[in-house]
């Protein structure tokens, strides 16, 4: 079943970016369950641009709004 990431209005915004030189570290807690394959399968294949990262939501059923324009 496709699950769908919704973008919602300030303030409920976030990102996440690595703002240095060196290794960074994310701890997220991810509701509903299922999105924590799409993290892992980012860090395995080294994906670090949207189109990338698009591909590997397209593969696990994941509607991400922030990417509809990448022809998925």
């Amino acid at each position: 079943m496709p699950r769908r990431v919704r973008r919602r209005s300030a303030p409920f915004c976030h990102s996440w970016r690595k703002i240095g030189d060196e290794p960074g570290q994310l701890f997220a807690i991810v509701t509903p369950r299922g999105f924590e394959q799409l993290f892992m399968d980012i860090e395995t294949s080294g994906a670090d641009t949207p189109e990338e990262i698009a591909s590997i939501e397209d593969r696990l059923g994941i509607i991400n709004d922030e990417t509809p324009a990448l022809n998925r």
